[in-house]
């Protein structure tokens, strides 16, 4: 099992506080999220803490739910996919940086048949991405 999957697994299943650090993300991808949304991220490095994995259990892995919504469960085996749905993803800045609420960056990117959807804060002072939240939509959700 992947490091990023096991450490999901982990803060999906206790609430004690535990990060995990993905790592300094690209400069291809900094470059992208420039020229898309004119954030520069050059630097940033991206986690996710126990309270967006714990967001993303209490209200996006309910099957039931889930399907309602047209979209699939997530699974603590998704996170491990963060990295590369934000450097293929089609990146959009939600809010403003520098703003009481930090801004946002939506990425949106099709893997394996599953449009996912993952939203992460930017950590302007301290050079952070932070997951926020993420969603599975099926591809046909736009069609109803």
């Amino acid at each position: 099992m992947k490091a990023a999957t096991l450490a999901a697994l982990r803060m999906w299943q206790h609430t004690g506080h535990q990060v995990y650090d993905f790592g300094t993300v690209t400069g291809e991808e900094a470059q992208k999220i420039l020229q898309d949304t004119g954030v520069n991220i050059s630097g940033y490095r991206r986690f996710m803490a126990t309270r967006g994995v714990r967001h993303v259990k209490n209200n996006h892995s309910d099957a039931v739910k889930e399907a309602e919504q047209r979209q699939y469960p997530v699974t603590p085996q998704d996170f491990c996919l963060i990295p590369k749905i934000a450097l293929q993803g089609v990146p959009r800045l939600i809010g403003k940086t520098g703003a009481r609420k930090p801004a946002r960056l939506e990425h949106r990117a099709t893997i394996d048949g599953r449009t996912y959807v993952y939203i992460e804060t930017v950590g302007a002072n301290d050079k952070r991405l932070e997951l926020w939240t993420m969603r599975i939509e099926q591809q046909n959700k736009g069609n109803v």
